[in-house]
């Protein structure tokens, strides 16, 4: 079944973009700590995640009320550290810290909408179920590194694949399935009244048949069974798709290095 335990009685009092905010540093945290010999620590700075594993997702920082010396410290950290990304989301501090880093030399590599659910939930077929097995997560995360960082080499998709799983202690792994295998395949990230959908993917083959409407439809009827708040970073081709099913931009999620 479909994990629909009011497990939290009601939203959290956060403004949209602070609970963008926190979602997406809880998020990025607990993947983070997965990767091999991963040092994750939070400060009031800012949430940092260093490791050896070449990948942003074991290198980066986030969740940022940077002081100018901690502004220094991201720029340095990016230039050492070839796969480090900062993500900067709106509501981090300074309010000018894109700029500043920018002044720093970092770039913005690439950047992601972030949506809030704003709709009302639909009646439909209940698509995905949880999936809370261990060997299911595996090809459920294996279904999604497949999906999403295909341009990845294959020893760096095999880490992936492991430090996703590995997240299924802190985080809600849904797939459906039909006889060629995962269908398709979504993971819920719950922090304090919000939840975050990530990785939302449907196989190839089985893209523009409405399957994907569908799954976000069962996800926001979820959601406000409940009380939880929805959020999410879509690609910008896909926010027009999203605001169909009641999603609005509310912030910009920016990863910067060097």
């Amino acid at each position: 079944m479909f994990d629909t335990s009011p497990t939290i009685p009601r939203k959290s009092a956060l403004t949209d973009i602070e609970a963008m905010r926190l979602n997406v540093g809880e998020t990025y945290m607990a993947l983070g700590r997965n990767a091999p010999a991963a040092r994750a620590r939070k400060t009031p700075s800012a949430w940092w995640c260093e490791s050896p594993f070449k990948h942003p997702m074991g290198n980066f920082a986030v969740h940022f009320n940077l002081s100018d010396a901690g502004l220094r410290k991201v720029a340095d950290t990016a230039k050492r550290v070839e796969y480090f990304r900062a993500f900067v989301l709106t509501g981090d501090q300074p309010t000018d810290i894109c700029e500043r880093l920018e002044v720093l030399d970092l770039k913005a590599k690439y950047s992601f909408p972030g949506l809030v659910w704003n709709g009302k939930a639909k009646l439909g077929d209940e698509v995905l179920e949880r999936n809370i097995d261990l060997a299911e997560v595996g090809e459920i995360a294996a279904f999604i590194v497949q999906n999403f960082f295909w341009r990845s080499p294959e020893p760096a998709r095999r880490a992936l694949t492991q430090l996703v799983g590995a997240a299924s202690s802190v985080q809600e792994f849904y797939s459906c399935r039909d006889d060629e295998g995962i269908a398709a395949a979504a993971v819920l990230s719950v922090t304090e009244g919000i939840v975050g959908l990530y990785n939302l993917c449907v196989r190839e083959d089985l893209r523009s048949n409405g399957l994907g409407s569908a799954i976000l439809s069962q996800i926001c009827r979820a959601a406000e069974y409940r009380g939880l708040r929805l959020v999410l970073q879509a690609e910008e081709g896909l926010v027009s798709w999203y605001g169909k099913h009641g999603f609005v931009r509310v912030a910009e999620l920016r990863a910067y290095s060097s």
